[in-house]
C-alpha cells in the first residue's frame, strides 16, 4: 500500500497508465496479482539477476530466430504468431 500511495502522490505516469488500463474501481486485484507474481519470483534463484537478464535473454533476435525454427520444425505448435491468436 504505501509503494503504490508514494506512486499515486509522485503522479507516476507509467504507474497511473498501469492503473488505468487494468483497474476498474480500484487498485485491489492489481495489487493482489503483483504480490502474487512477486511471491512466484522469490521462488527462482537470484531472481534479481534472472530479472535484469530476461528481456536480453528470451527478446533478441537469435532467440526468436531459433524459436521460428523449432516452430517450422514441428508443424507451428510453438510459432510466436499462434501464441498471439495470429498463427499463419
Amino acid at each position: 500500500d504505501e509503494i503504490f500511495d508514494s506512486l499515486y502522490e509522485e503522479e507516476d505516469p507509467n504507474f497511473l497508465k498501469l492503473i488505468g488500463d487494468f483497474c476498474v474501481k480500484n487498485d485491489d486485484d492489481i495489487k493482489k496479482y503483483i504480490l502474487s507474481i512477486s511471491d512466484k519470483m522469490d521462488l527462482i534463484y537470484d531472481k534479481y539477476q534472472y530479472l535484469d537478464t530476461y528481456m536480453d535473454k528470451f527478446y533478441n533476435e537469435e532467440f526468436k530466430e531459433n524459436f521460428y525454427m523449432l516452430s517450422d520444425a514441428g508443424g507451428g505448435c510453438y510459432d510466436w504468431l499462434w501464441f498471439s491468436g495470429k498463427r499463419r
